[in-house]
């Protein structure tokens, strides 16, 4: 299954509730971040994100919310699927 292009008319954000990442603030502390609060902060940035990584383990989801979030490129696992720590090491 691949990503879907964002939609014109933001019904992409029913997609993005009750999904949630977790970011490390500058004290080192974790916070969670909603799919909307990363669209909102990335429609903010100064600078457009043209490229993500999430080199993680069925991280499909967390791809789509980039994706809808305006990040142009994002390289993801698929839902069900697995990487080795070796193989992201050596993909990054």
């Amino acid at each position: 299954m691949g990503l879907s292009a964002p939609s014109k008319n933001n019904s992409t954000d029913a997609q993005l509730d009750g999904h949630y990442l977790l970011f490390e603030n500058d004290k080192g502390i974790g916070d969670f971040v909603s799919g909307k609060e990363l669209k909102k902060m990335l429609t903010r940035a100064e600078h457009q994100i043209d490229l993500v990584v999430v080199a993680a383990c069925d991280s499909q989801m967390i791809g789509e919310i980039f994706k809808f979030s305006g990040v142009k490129h994002v390289v993801c696992v698929n839902q069900g699927r697995y990487v080795l720590d070796t193989a992201a090491i050596k993909f990054t």
